[in-house]
């Protein structure tokens, strides 16, 4: 059978009849069988009235106050929901018209018979750049729909951890900027385990806190690795960046917020990686967070149960 809610003013209307109801049928009942002097009842009967409607009207003030306190409350958040919404499409729109016109742009360059090879080549490498870019945040897109709709899965496997740390050190390493020092730290009791969990996913994670933070850091230096916390594996990035203001600190991982943004064009990407971030580490059996002082770094960490083949 399906539930149906009460609205309010239904429930406003009901109260005060209950209310006025019983107290108007027992203490009527009282005060006759107590006072049988017609003035005096009537009397005590007016101050009983006033009674009535002061009580009621303090207890109704208190119940109005309390749910216009949520109603407000939740428009609100609707305005702010809105108005990141606004914010997010905005960046959103940059983000995809800035590489689809780099490959309108050069398609139409190739078209020139007068290019060298060496032209057509650079084009080419641009062209590619742009669609990778592009590529990036329409699957941005898609992984953040799966986790809202609860469609995402995790395909656990054998996974041989310092293998893909190795990897994920590697595909990075040729992409920082000058003065920017990237290390690796690895657990060496566990060096050569192999880590049941979904090995793409978690290079997903690992890729997107990395590129967070080789964007906020133009100089000094980015760690990463993990170590052992019983029967968890606890991730961490670190970086000497710009570092997180403590009023967003908790906000960073909702969707549609960043903490910079007023320099979204300046750092560029759709805003969306660490709400996935987020969404996957949950989905995983783990948690995720970040400490931060502003001006000296961000350090985000994430931890994941650390399961081998014994546990299957």
């Amino acid at each position: 059978m399906k539930n149906t809610k009460i609205k309010f003013e239904y429930k406003f209307l009901l109260s005060y009849l209950i209310i006025g109801g019983f107290w108007i049928l027992f203490s009527d009942r009282a005060l006759k069988s107590l006072i049988y002097d017609i003035h005096y009842l009537t009397v005590i009967q007016t101050y009983k009235g006033w009674f009535y409607v002061l009580a009621s009207g303090l207890l109704f003030y208190a119940y109005l106050r309390k749910n216009l306190y949520k109603i407000r409350k939740a428009e609100q958040k609707a305005k702010k929901s809105e108005s990141l919404k606004s914010a997010f499409l905005q960046n959103m729109s940059h983000e995809i018209r800035t590489p689809m016109n780099g490959i309108v742009g050069f398609v139409e360059l190739l078209k020139s018979e007068n290019l060298s090879k060496e032209q057509r080549e650079r084009y080419m490498d641009i062209i590619h750049k742009c669609s990778n870019q592009l590529l990036g945040v329409v699957n941005d897109v898609l992984d953040l729909s799966l986790i809202e709709t609860g469609n995402i899965t995790i395909e656990r496997g054998k996974v041989k951890l310092n293998n893909l740390l190795d990897e994920v050190f590697s595909s990075h390493i040729e992409t920082l900027d000058n003065g920017v020092q990237l290390t690796l730290t690895k657990c060496e009791i566990i060096a050569d385990a192999e880590l049941i969990t979904d090995e793409v996913k978690l290079k997903q994670i690992l890729d997107n806190l990395l590129s967070n933070a080789k964007k906020f850091t133009s100089h000094g230096k980015i760690e990463f690795g993990f170590e052992r916390q019983n029967r968890n594996l606890l991730f961490f990035v670190k970086d000497s960046g710009s570092g997180i203001h403590p009023d967003m600190i908790k906000r960073i991982f909702n969707r549609f917020e960043r903490a910079e943004v007023e320099t979204t064009k300046l750092s560029g990407g759709a805003g969306l990686g660490l709400a996935i971030c987020k969404g996957i580490v949950t989905k995983m059996g783990g948690e995720i967070w970040a400490e931060s002082v502003l001006g000296q770094g961000t350090n985000f960490y994430f931890t994941l149960p650390y399961l081998t083949e014994s546990d299957e």
